[in-house]
């Protein structure tokens, strides 16, 4: 029998196999398959940011290998607070002794400043709602999130509740609050999650948040917000902005209805359980929610992460619309949040890591590089929308540059790019010459070339060519002297000189001086093309005598034509 034959026949069965056990095993939910039949969100677009809060203290905190201790939690918070966050969830009480002294120290320091809200979470459980009225008695800005378990697998295996069981334990928090908080003298603001909401029968999760409104309405002047997260994702992204827009539509429709004191605010918090976290959130945000808790795009928190602030927050930054943060600087906010964490970040993140803005095929990189040539003739005309292929942000804008990297995939236009870079200003008429030597070079490249090594290949070839004419041998001030007396100084001069001192038959068809940096005593870069035996050879010298060098620039001009 044919050997192929064998290994696909090996193959299906293995397939065959592995599809009859997901089939025994796994089962879709039937609350992942609701669909709105009347929706709107996918004609509306994203036309302003949502409220942003972060939960990268408590969610992060409590999913990571070594959860921060105090000092870094306050590093964490101030870089938060710095990036211009509003909400941040900071505490869960019970969760460690680290975690309560952390907020007693933001609390009692006066650490908080006066327009952010410190959230804190906590489950339906009496003793830590007491605890944290005690804690909090004299925080100015509070959200009191409130969350049990909706779900049907929770209600009936992890808590043995129905229904109207999982429903009363909610209120019955609710009149907790009412008690505890009775006489708060500062801003409070509650929070509810049915937690797992997109395990949950969606009827089911509109009736407990209604019973929550009931409760809470006669109680406190402030917006209430349903928290509505995907904990873990099951279902596609669409499937999440149907519920969350036939929730938003239900809620707001029933305070309406009932006159509430109050209004609903609709906060979508997506885990990334099937990559989808990001498409999920902008989904919801289409889908009228009003807020969205994240975590910093570093890839540390629960499982797969959280949604990542950074790249929703830059798509909605390229699309004109202001996510009203700090997104400068990411760079050095990245280093330190993963020192914090000890945790490395992926160098293909989108948009905020070093291998983002990196290209290192030709068809990229000539691409790149013809419009990155033509941006700065737009940006002239004060034309300056960027139109980059493969750079969706320019990286200047968050403090990043294109980072160029040789390999065998690549091609020439940027070893001239990487050259320019270093101030050497490569003549238009020289790339031929370039080109002919780096290509071998870059065909058979086991690894990256680098940057250093490439202007190394460059010097070799083009630059201060001391042999077969020795320029060291000459006293160039004497010649100087006697050559701009006999001259008179032009380069057409320079040439004849040469033509008489070493009988070489030349002629100079260019001459090109530069400076190789935009300080005042920088050195000048000079090229020269001349013509020998009827080829065209390029060479350059590079010094700060720039009037003594003309004849240095010449002569190593010539030796690379008396080499080939």
């Amino acid at each position: 029998m044919n050997t192929n034959t064998q290994n696909t026949s090996s193959i299906d069965e293995k397939i065959t196999r592995f599809w009859e056990l997901a089939k025994k095993k796994y089962q879709i939910p039937a609350n992942s398959e609701f669909k709105l039949s009347d929706r709107t969100w996918p004609d509306k677009d994203i036309e302003k940011a949502p409220i942003w809060c972060s939960v990268d203290l408590r969610d992060g905190n409590q999913s990571i290998e070594n959860p921060m201790n105090i000092e870094q939690k306050l590093e964490y918070f101030n870089i938060l607070v710095q990036m211009w966050f509003k909400e941040i969830e900071v505490w869960y009480p019970w969760a460690s002794t680290n975690d309560d002294e952390f907020i007693k120290k933001l609390i009692k320091e006066k650490l908080i400043p006066d327009d952010v809200k410190i959230q804190v979470l906590t489950p339906c459980i009496e003793k830590n709602i007491k605890k944290s009225r005690e804690i909090l008695k004299w925080a100015k800005n509070v959200i009191i999130h409130l969350y049990n378990p909706t779900s049907p697998i929770q209600r009936k295996v992890v808590f043995e509740r129905s229904k109207e069981e999982t429903i009363e334990l909610a209120e019955k928090w609710v009149d907790w609050i009412k008690k505890y908080f009775n006489n708060f003298e500062w801003n409070l603001q509650l929070q509810y999650s049915p937690e797992s909401f997109t395990w949950t029968e969606i009827k089911f999760a509109e009736e407990i948040c209604k019973r929550v409104i009931n409760k809470w309405d006669s109680f406190w002047w402030k917006d209430i917000i349903f928290n509505l997260p995907a904990t873990v994702e099951n279902s596609t992204p669409d499937k999440y902005a149907d519920k969350i827009e036939y929730m938003s539509k239900s809620i707001k429709g029933f305070m309406e209805e009932n006159k509430s004191k109050v209004k609903a605010i609709i906060s979508a918090h997506v885990h990334n359980d099937r990559w989808t976290a990001i498409a999920s959130t902008e989904l919801a945000i289409k889908a009228w929610a009003d807020r969205v808790e994240w975590i910093i795009w570093v890839p540390n928190w629960e499982r797969s992460w959280n949604t990542d602030i950074w790249t929703v927050a830059l798509n909605m930054f390229t699309h004109w619309i202001p996510p009203w943060l700090d997104l400068s600087n990411i760079w050095e906010i990245s280093k330190k949040i993963s020192e914090i964490i000890k945790i490395p970040i992926h160098p293909r993140y989108p948009y905020t890591w070093e291998l983002v803005h990196t290209a290192y095929s030709w068809g990229h990189q000539d691409a790149i590089k013809k419009w990155l040539d033509k941006q700065k003739e737009r940006e002239k005309n004060w034309d300056i929308f960027w139109n980059v292929p493969y750079l969706p942000i320019d990286p200047k804008d968050i403090w990043y540059k294109i980072d160029i990297r040789i390999t065998s995939q690549s091609g020439v236009s940027w070893i001239i790019y990487i050259l320019n870079e270093s101030w050497y200003n490569i003549p238009e008429d020289m790339k031929k010459s370039i080109k002919t030597i780096f290509e071998p070079i870059i065909k058979k490249l086991p690894w990256i070339l680098p940057h250093e090594e490439i202007k190394e290949i460059f010097k070799e070839n083009f630059v201060n060519v001391n042999s077969p004419i020795s320029i060291d041998s000459f006293d160039f001030d004497k010649i100087w002297k006697d050559w701009k007396r006999k001259w008179n100084g032009t380069i057409n001069e320079v040439s004849n000189y040469i033509w008489e001192t070493f009988s070489i038959p030349f002629e100079i068809k260019s001459y090109i001086e530069k400076n190789q940096s935009e300080w005042r005593n920088a050195n000048a870069v000079t090229y020269f093309e001349i013509e020998y035996n009827k080829k065209i050879y390029f060479w350059c010298w590079i010094d700060k005598d720039i009037e003594v060098s003309a004849l240095k620039w010449l002569i190593s001009t010539i030796n690379i034509a008396l080499r080939k």
